[in-house]
């Protein structure tokens, strides 16, 4: 398979939310839904580099282990 190179990477790790927004595009989805390692490495397998790397999600700091996981992978990362 032939890797590709990236220029920008955004990963929505986790929708979960510690907060209740009245404008919140997310509000009536379902909250509990967090990326697996097997998926991140599924994705990162298929690039060679990636530019810039950015997480996000509902409140990616209640995932901290998935967080740290992607962040992990920095030899992507130029």
């Amino acid at each position: 398979m032939n890797r590709v190179n990236i220029q920008n990477l955004a990963l929505e790790i986790t929708n979960k939310c510690n907060l209740d927004c009245e404008n919140c595009i997310n509000k009536n989805e379902d909250n509990n839904i967090t990326m697996s390692p097997e998926i991140i490495d599924s994705i990162f397998s298929q690039i060679n580099k990636i530019d810039n790397l950015y997480i996000y999600g509902g409140e990616p700091t209640l995932v901290l282990n998935k967080l740290y996981y992607s962040a992990g992978k920095s030899e992507y990362i130029t």
